[in-house]
Order: C-alpha cells, then sequence, then structure tokens
C-alpha cells in the first residue's frame, strides 16, 4: 500500500484518548487492558491495533500486544509487537497467523535491522505474514518459515482473507531488467552507492565484473533449466528470498538470495547464493555466500572471499 493510500486509510482511525496517568500521557490499550506511555510509537501501535479490528474485523480476542515469545515455547526474552491469531476448530487450538512490527514516524522501515527483527519473530512464530509500520509507510510480506520471503502484498486484506489466503500481490515491485553488457561499466558503482551490498574498499576494477554476477544472480527474469545435472538434480529454480542465514562463527546475513530447490542422494533441499559485504570499512572484503538448508534453519556452507 503506497504512502498515500496508507495515510488515508489511517486518517479516520481514532485512538484512545490520551490521559494523564503516573504524572503523564497515557493510552488505556484495549487489548492489554493497562495504561501505557504515550510515545510516538505507541500511537502508531495503537492506531494499528483499531485498524485491526475496525477495518479488517479481526476479533480483539484474536490479538496480542508485546506478545512474549516464551509463551509459544520459543527460547527467546523478546517481544513481538503484534501477533495475530487464528483459532481452528478442528483441533482446539489457536495458531500465529501473522506478526506487526511497529516504528516511529521517523523510523525507516526498510532497513535490514528492521527486517532482520521482524522476520526473526516470523521464523519462530511460523506465521503467513509479515507487517512492518511507523504510521506513514507499511510494508506486508506473504511469508513461509521454510521458503523464507515470498512476495509483497498491495496490503493486509480482511481477517477472513488472510485465514483463506486471497491476498493481492504488489505489482509495484516487478524485477527490475538487468544492465546490458555495455551498460556495466558506466554502472559499476551501483552496488555501493544505491544498493549498499558491495563495500567502499571493493576494488573498482572488480566491480563491472561483481555487478554482473550480483545481477545475475538476483534479477531474475531467466531461470536455470530444471534436470540433472553432473552431481546434483534441479528440481526449480526457486528465484528470489529474502533470508537469514548464519554460519558457524555465530555471524547472520539478512537479505536477497537466489534459491535453487535441488535433489541429491535421495534427499530434497535448499541451495542459496548471494553477495555480501563483509562489514570491513578500511578494505576490499566482499563475500559470496553458498548455504543449504538443513531442519528448517539456513546455514552457510561456503563463503568465498572476492578479493581477486
Amino acid at each position: 500500500m503506497d504512502a498515500q493510500e496508507f495515510k488515508r486509510a489511517l486518517k479516520n482511525i481514532k485512538t484512545p484518548r490520551k490521559v494523564m496517568h503516573a504524572g503523564s500521557l497515557h493510552y488505556l490499550d484495549p487489548i492489554r487492558e493497562k495504561y501505557v506511555p504515550a510515545t510516538p510509537e505507541e500511537e502508531v501501535r495503537q492506531r494499528i491495533l483499531q485498524y485491526l479490528m475496525k477495518v479488517l474485523r479481526v476479533p480483539k480476542q484474536a490479538i496480542s500486544v508485546e506478545y512474549l515469545l516464551s509463551k509459544a515455547g520459543i527460547d527467546s526474552k523478546n517481544r513481538a509487537d503484534i501477533v495475530v491469531w487464528y483459532y481452528e476448530p478442528n483441533d482446539g487450538y489457536w495458531y500465529a497467523l501473522g506478526v506487526i512490527e511497529c516504528k516511529a514516524p521517523d523510523v525507516d522501515i526498510m532497513t535490514v535491522d528492521v527486517k532482520e527483527q521482524v522476520f526473526g519473530y516470523a521464523d519462530d512464530l511460523l506465521v503467513d505474514y509479515v507487517v512492518v509500520v511507523n504510521g506513514v509507510y507499511s510494508c506486508c510480506w506473504l511469508y513461509d518459515d521454510k521458503e523464507g520471503y515470498k512476495k509483497l502484498l498491495k496490503k493486509l486484506p480482511e481477517y477472513q482473507k488472510m485465514i483463506d489466503k486471497d491476498v493481492e500481490f504488489d505489482d509495484y515491485y516487478k524485477t527490475p531488467e538487468r544492465f546490458k553488457f555495455e551498460e556495466l561499466e558506466a554502472n559499476k558503482y551501483n552496488l555501493i552507492n544505491k544498493r549498499s551490498i558491495l563495500g567502499e574498499k571493493t576494488n573498482p576494477d572488480h566491480l563491472t565484473f561483481l555487478t554482473n554476477l550480483y545481477d545475475c544472480l538476483i534479477l531474475d527474469k531467466n531461470k536455470m533449466p530444471k534436470g540433472k545435472y553432473r552431481c546434483f538434480e534441479l528440481v526449480e529454480d526457486y528465484g528470489v528470498r529474502y533470508l537469514k542465514v548464519g554460519n558457524s562463527s555465530g555471524g547472520k546475513y539478512v537479505g536477497y538470495y537466489r534459491s535453487f530447490k535441488v535433489r541429491k542422494n535421495g534427499q530434497e533441499f535448499f541451495m542459496n547464493i548471494s553477495i555480501f559485504d563483509y562489514g570491513s570499512e578500511s578494505k576490499d572484503h566482499n563475500i559470496l555466500t553458498v548455504s543449504s538448508d538443513s531442519k528448517g534453519k539456513n546455514h552457510n556452507s561456503l563463503q568465498y572471499s572476492l578479493k581477486k
């Protein structure tokens, strides 16, 4: 949903009245049923709560606020801003349907840190929907904990449509065209200055090649043919996914990966490839990462230096 449409949608949403409590302005939260300080972030949260209940028709009993993940049996002290649940009558259990992260209006919701935070909650709670809002902009994804990032949605649908996965994808975010070969040299600083993929100290002699390689991976208009290769079978070129991938030293790389569904020795799994700046500001240190999923978690199997 674009900024103007989102602001219009929230314009007529009234937050609970601010009241003096313990010497400062507070809201009486309708879900938690307690007084909470009226911070800019809390105002966004209160507007979204009213939007969920009054516009999207989410039942009050299907909403949790500042949900402690440990309540779901997760070994974590983190709290998710808002969790939307649905009741499954066949087994009598409530399941997490979506997680919503609320930020103050001056916070950029598309940074890696914000995405890492909310997609981490999505991984833990096994939800279908991931939403980030700051009262001005919103971003909503249909998500799968094993397959990772799927597609941006135009907006979060009404509650029953959420359950039925009756959604509209956002055509605005189409895969852009790759640079033509003769355009690469003129655009070789694109991955540093515009997309922040490569480090500023990257050897300039390598930038044209790395730009072409990255676009080959991430701009997935052309697919790798299915079939049997020398040491594996390609089941499907799965395209681009937004993933959080860890390594053996405890580091993690969050961003866009090109994913391939592979079969080998009777087992089927994902292989994911991407390029990242290793995080060194003083020297040329970019890496090509190759990861695979194991028991629902993605792990870097190779971090290949791109210095040479």
